[in-house]
């Protein structure tokens, strides 16, 4: 089979096996949207999430529109995981397997390297575009809980599934080492939860209730970006440049609307009998609540082409976010990330080692729910490789592997441990927008 055919089947087969697997599995996903999903392509990923300041050549970052100002090629990224969660309770302790759908982005430079060299023209502008969807929130817990007072025996069953998508367009322009990117995003969602409170079966004169809720939301947001690169100047050198780089960024998306519709019902199912009986039932109720404002700045080196490091903050403040129809305590969140990678040399044609890109990077954060007063902690380690794969034209692509290792929640009550492998194929094409001419 060549190149062309398995990617191609891959884009096939990925989408639709990702959508049919199990999209997540954490109790906590039932408080606020649910469990928060970066956004990044994994070759950012791996290095902790460095999302302000990670631009390439060849490698998206969507996260920040600024990035696509810096793209050298179009390039297309499309990413899938699989994910080991360990829950562990002061009483029980159970092990769940996950995955799903990464992402899947287009990112386009419009301007064409090779027609301003054949037609002698320089410019210190380029331009950018990209296109994308992602995850944005998942929902998916199934918990059992059974007390007993004075004899009575009750069992609550929880259960959720759902969650949300944010469809992206960037554009992008860089003059110079600065440049400034504008998303707009479409966020999609839809979520079913049931509560279901069952007394003891010999207990005839009680009825079981069970609490059924359907909500969807949308909302539109904008998002502004910006990167700027100096590059530090050597007079010995040909070029006048010494080839290190340091790298500013971040970016800022202002709070918005969510338009919510919500149907809820109420059951009342008699023990005795086994009937149902609708008691209370509410049809399209809306509700606006307001996504508060992200914000983002980061800071990276890199060193003569090497390799490069960075640093990056992530913080939004959820205190005032309510959904209308059900409250849940959220404050501040916040996301600390540093991260390293080796930088692949392109025009090493004698050594795929050197073509080869390895990342590292660990993180600590805050998430913005509460749990009986305690706010949720995450925090991991990240390590994964880009493997370069050389298709028609010569142009390079890269397989992407990664490996993540953390910890969330709260140890006193609930605490999830989980493993998380990731797999993109990033895929670059530099013939777009190239002007054949023939003579």
């Amino acid at each position: 089979m060549n190149i062309k055919k398995f990617f191609f089947i891959f884009g096939l087969l990925v989408p639709t096996v990702a959508f049919c697997q199990p999209q997540i599995q954490s109790p906590y996903s039932r408080i606020g949207l649910g469990n928060f999903q970066s956004g990044e392509v994994l070759s950012s990923r791996s290095l902790g999430g460095l999302s302000a300041i990670y631009h390439d050549r060849n490698n998206l970052n969507p996260v920040n529109p600024a990035s696509f100002a810096f793209l050298g090629a179009t390039s297309f990224d499309i990413g899938v995981h699989a994910q080991n969660y360990t829950i562990k309770s002061p009483k029980d302790q159970i092990n769940n397997w996950a995955g799903g759908l990464d992402n899947i982005n287009l990112g386009v430079s419009l301007v064409n390297d090779y027609n301003r060299e054949l037609e002698g023209r320089k410019s210190d502008w380029r331009f950018g575009m990209g296109i994308g969807l992602s995850p944005y929130t998942r929902v998916g817990y199934d918990v059992n809980n059974t007390t007993t007072k004075d004899d009575i025996t009750v069992n609550y069953e929880f259960a959720g599934e759902g969650g949300s998508y944010q469809v992206n367009w960037s554009n992008a322009a860089k003059y110079k080492n600065f440049a400034f990117g504008v998303n707009w995003g479409f966020l999609l969602g839809k979520v079913s939860e049931t509560q279901f409170n069952q007394f003891n079966d010999t207990i005839f004169h009680f009825y079981n209730n069970e609490y059924i809720t359907d909500y969807s939301y949308k909302g539109t947001n904008l998002k502004l970006g910006g990167i700027w690169d100096y590059h530090f100047k050597d007079k010995t050198k040909e070029n006048g440049l010494r080839g290190d780089r340091l790298t500013l960024g971040g970016y800022v998306q202002p709070g918005f609307k969510i338009k919510t519709t919500v149907n809820e019902q109420i059951n009342r199912i008699s023990n005795a009998f086994g009937i149902k009986d609708s008691i209370f039932y509410a049809d399209e109720a809306q509700y606006t609540p307001k996504h508060p404002m992200l914000y983002a700045l980061g800071v990276g080196y890199a060193f003569k082409g090497l390799y490069r490091v960075g640093i990056n903050y992530e913080g939004s403040n959820w205190s005032d976010f309510s959904r209308g129809f059900r409250d849940d305590k959220m404050g501040r969140s916040s996301k600390f990330s540093m991260g390293y990678e080796k930088l692949p040399n392109l025009k090493a044609y004698d050594s795929y080692w050197k073509k080869m890109a390895f990342r590292a990077g660990a993180f600590y954060g805050k998430d913005p729910r509460f749990v009986n007063d305690s706010q949720i902690r995450r925090y991991g380690i990240t390590i994964g490789g880009g493997f370069p794969v050389i298709i028609p034209r010569q142009d390079i692509s890269f397989v992407n592997l990664g490996l993540e290792i953390g910890r969330e929640g709260i140890p006193s009550d609930l605490d999830q441990t989980y493993v998380k492998i990731s797999m993109s194929f990033s895929l670059t094409d530099k013939s777009w927008f190239f002007k054949q001419k023939y003579y």
